[in-house]
């Protein structure tokens, strides 16, 4: 009986080929369109929970508050601030602190030959997979151990826990009991042995670090003067996180809040954050903007649904030419129940072409859209949970693009129908069909609308002029332990290349975040203390990004801090009403006066938003 349903379905869809062809296109690129979005959707929803217990884990963060009223974010938290939380504050289970570092790594293989690594992540997100951390951050961010003693693997200086992918680029495939006391050298000088081997995390995460230094290697354990780090805690069972940001705050008002420049608040930031708050900057990874993603989420529910809707008012307008069929069936005995099933049947078959065209176009469309598409995504069809979600999607589609047109197809009066009179009340039955075809076009006008408004956005953010020159530019990032004479007879070799007209040594480019903040002071009229944002490069720095010089002239030749060169917004904040009026005054920074030699107009170094 099955068998000849599935018959009857596959001729049905043969005889009317056009029907058949548009009925299944318009299905496929709607599935197509949501499974792209599902992936993306599902794939930044991801990061990091995996983790047990991950409703308990927290990020100490900060913001600092400058005596101008800016506010800078911080992703980092005061050694001596984890120091006090361990002793002070009940209801924190495990706390835990690292540094991420910048590494050349350098290992003896077991022929005795000299390999050398980079410490940058695989995924690019982020600028390195090495940090130095304590024996608790195994304690927060759980691991399967390989090899090694998970309680005390990083209690002793020069110890190093590594991942298995990294155990086996650095020491090929010998066993990972035989790796342990293993010496790794980070940065010339930082000789480590290994004490631990974990297994990777196969699951979207932030924190991809692979190499975990022992903290006593490079810190003293209780030295104050210990840089800010990133820290995480985990609660007690019960602790609610409110109580421990009140904590917190009583803290840093009592501690690190007596320069009269500055106020700072600490407080705790969810795992679940971290990933979409693009505040910290510094954190180094990739973020999402989770009302795109509500709005992806939405869009894409909406394709589905339009491609449905498509299928329904097709179906219904196919009615009219089945009316005599209906009725032969009707009269030869068959019940609508029947009917029903033998419709949903011809959907179904419909709806599975439909979703195996949706699959197979799937990966060519992350591989044409791959410049907008976060990277990590990919698809795998034969995934357990791929197949589920695909066959649940057919499922409900079938249900959703079947029921409606299959009850007006078997609601036919045989006799009527027999004599080609589909409907008996035409105004009653296409009721809703006229409701869903208005329902149907305004969601299509609403995406109409919203293509042009996001066309007009992307026109006006690649026109705007952001104030410096961005066309053939190219910025080439040396290692950050390299000297400066090292960067200095490099940029004296590319010079010498016919193909590079001007080149500028940065520590970041203009556009993102400042790459230091700097205290000043100036005294005026009236007295003026900010922190501001400082790019810092050479004499080409301005040239080259052809900067418009409002006043002044561009910096010196030097190799330190000698001469500022202001943005507009920043003269006039020091109280001069023209450009002009600061060339020659001194701020006082870096316990020295320094001159304002130059004054640019202002320019765009963060998003347009």
């Amino acid at each position: 009986m099955l068998k000849c349903y599935f018959k009857i379905a596959w001729r049905n869809i043969i005889k009317h080929k056009v029907y058949s062809f548009i009925n299944i296109l318009g299905l496929a690129i709607g599935i197509c369109g949501f499974l792209v979005i599902f992936l993306i959707v599902h794939y930044d929803l991801s990061f990091d929970n995996f983790h047990p217990d991950k409703e308990r884990i927290y990020r100490i963060v900060g913001d600092l508050k400058t005596a101008s009223g800016e506010d800078i974010d911080l992703n980092r938290a005061p050694y001596s601030l984890q120091l006090s939380l361990q002793h002070e504050v009940p209801g924190i289970d495990k706390i835990a602190a690292f540094n991420p570092i910048n590494a050349k790594i350098v290992v003896h293989n077991t022929e005795g030959q000299i390999r050398n690594f980079d410490s940058g992540t695989e995924d690019g997100n982020w600028w390195t997979s090495v940090i130095v951390a304590n024996q608790d951050y195994f304690s927060i961010f759980k691991y399967d151990w390989l090899a090694g003693d998970e309680e005390t693997a990083l209690d002793q200086p020069y110890e190093v826990v590594i991942t298995a992918k990294k155990a086996h680029q650095y020491f090929g495939g010998m066993p990972y009991n035989k790796m342990l006391g293993k010496e790794i050298i980070y940065n010339d000088s930082i000789r480590v042995r290994v004490s631990g081997i974990v297994k990777d995390w196969n699951q979207n995460t932030d924190l991809p670090f692979t190499d975990f230094i022992s903290f006593s290697t490079l810190y003293l354990p209780g030295d104050l003067k210990i840089p800010g780090l990133w820290t995480f805690i985990k609660l007690s069972k019960g602790i609610s996180f409110s109580s421990i940001n009140t904590q917190l705050d009583r803290f840093t008002k009592k501690y690190f809040n007596k320069d009269p420049l500055l106020k700072k608040i600490m407080y705790l930031q969810p795992l679940a954050d971290m990933h979409f708050n693009s505040h910290f900057y510094e954190d180094g990874f990739r973020k999402a903007h989770l009302p795109t993603i509500y709005s992806l989420m939405a869009i894409a529910s909406f394709i589905l649904l339009i491609a449905v809707i498509n299928f329904i008012n097709l179906s219904t307008a196919q009615s009219v030419s089945r009316a005599k069929e209906m009725g032969v069936r009707k009269i030869l005995g068959g019940n609508k129940g029947h009917l029903i099933f033998q419709f949903l049947t011809e959907t179904f078959i419909q709806t599975f072409i439909a979703t195996l065209i949706a699959t197979l176009s799937v990966k060519p469309i992350l591989i044409v859209f791959q410049d907008y598409i976060p990277p990590g995504i990919r698809f795998n069809p034969i995934n357990p949970f791929t197949v589920f979600f695909l066959f649940s999607l057919i499922l409900i589609t079938t249900l959703l693009s079947g029921i409606y047109p299959a009850k007006v197809l078997s609601s036919y009066s045989p006799v009527l129908s027999l004599k080609g009179i589909g409907l008996t009340k035409p105004n009653e039955r296409m009721s809703l069909r006229k409701g869903l075809i208005v329902f149907q076009f305004t969601l299509s006008l609403i995406f109409i609308i919203a293509v042009i408004v996001i066309r007009s956005q992307l026109q006006f953010i690649r026109n705007k002029d952001l104030g410096y020159n961005t066309d053939a530019i190219i910025t080439i990032k040396t290692p950050w332990q390299d000297s400066l004479s090292k960067v200095n007879v490099l940029s004296e070799k590319m010079k010498q290349l016919p193909s590079i007209q001007k080149l500028a040594l940065e520590a970041f480019p203009p556009i993102g975040p400042a790459g230091d903040l700097l205290d000043i002071q100036y005294k005026g009229k009236k007295e003026v203390s900010l922190m501001v944002g400082m790019d810092e490069g050479n004499e080409n720095f301005i040239p080259v990004y052809q900067m418009k010089l409002l006043a002044g002239r561009n910096l010196l030749p030097g190799d330190s801090l000698n001469e500022l060169v202001l943005n507009e917004s920043l003269s006039k904040r020091l109280g001069f009403t023209h450009p002009a009026d600061a060339i020659g005054q001194f701020v006082f920074s870096s316990h020295k006066m320094i001159p304002i030699v130059g004054v640019v107009a202002d320019y765009h170094t963060k998003t347009l938003h």
